[in-house]
Order: C-alpha cells, then sequence, then structure tokens
C-alpha cells in the first residue's frame, strides 16, 4: 500500500562557494513522511522536517533523506521543498528553486522543479513517473 509511494531525493552541490539549504514551506499540508537512512528502504525510520532543515549542504557536498507513504495505508506521499542559498554574516537565505512532487497511491508521478533564480542551474535525474515508487532522484545544483 502507501510503502509502494516513496522517493530518496539527494541534492548535490556542485558550486564551489555557496551553502545550500533545504526549505519545507508547507509541510503540515505533505502526504506521507520524510525518513533517514536512505540506504535500507526496508526501515523507514521517521525524522522532522525540522532535521532536515538544520542541515548544511557544503560546496562540493550532498545530502540525501527519503519520502514515502504511511505503511499500511492507501495513501501515497506530495510535497513541496525550496532549496535555498544560505545567507552569510547573519544575511536571509535566498531560494534557488522549488521542487514540487507527488506519487499518489492511485495515479501518475510527478516532480517539477520551478522557479529556478537567476545565476542557478538545477538538474534532476532518475525520476520514474510511471512507476509506484519516484525513485531515486539526484537533483544537481550549480552556478552558472
Amino acid at each position: 500500500m502507501g510503502w509502494d509511494q516513496w522517493m530518496l531525493l539527494r541534492v548535490s552541490n556542485k558550486s564551489s562557494a555557496d551553502t545550500l539549504k533545504l526549505k519545507f514551506p508547507n509541510a503540515g499540508d505533505h502526504w506521507g513522511y520524510p525518513f533517514a537512512g536512505t540506504g535500507d528502504l526496508s526501515d523507514r525510520i521517521e525524522i522532522s522536517y525540522a532535521e532536515i532543515e538544520d542541515k548544511d549542504i557544503a560546496p562540493h557536498a550532498s545530502y540525501a533523506y527519503g519520502h514515502t507513504g504511511r505503511e499500511n495505508a492507501p495513501s501515497g506521499l506530495e510535497g513541496t521543498v525550496d532549496i535555498l542559498e544560505k545567507g552569510t554574516g547573519g544575511g536571509e537565505a535566498q531560494r534557488i528553486a522549488q521542487i514540487s512532487y507527488n506519487c499518489p497511491w492511485d495515479g501518475s508521478n510527478t516532480f517539477v522543479i520551478s522557479d529556478v533564480s537567476a545565476g542557478w542551474d538545477v538538474k534532476s535525474s532518475g525520476e520514474d513517473f510511471e512507476g509506484n515508487a519516484l525513485g531515486s532522484i539526484t537533483i544537481e545544483v550549480s552556478r552558472t
């Protein structure tokens, strides 16, 4: 049921000087839950969105987390995540792009990158639009 709907999202920071952050603007509206331990899908330990938002993605580094539907529930997963350039010297973080995804219990999957800021390139690979799961997706973020 719900565990058939999942995705692993790896954000890879290809910039040489910028630190990235992830932010979930509408976390209360998300279906499913985020999880750690992306190496083994049989053990989906729920984590909070705040735990993900606390992570810095340093230059030439990456960070991964999973998102899954609820076990034994006829529901999928749905969410939105912003990729931010971490502000320096107390400055405010600036949004680079927004990612929206939906992996319903029934129907087609969607994965959209939108609102990419000028001077940035955000590419994805690995999405599965046909199967139950969105699959293992890599997002590469770089300066243009």
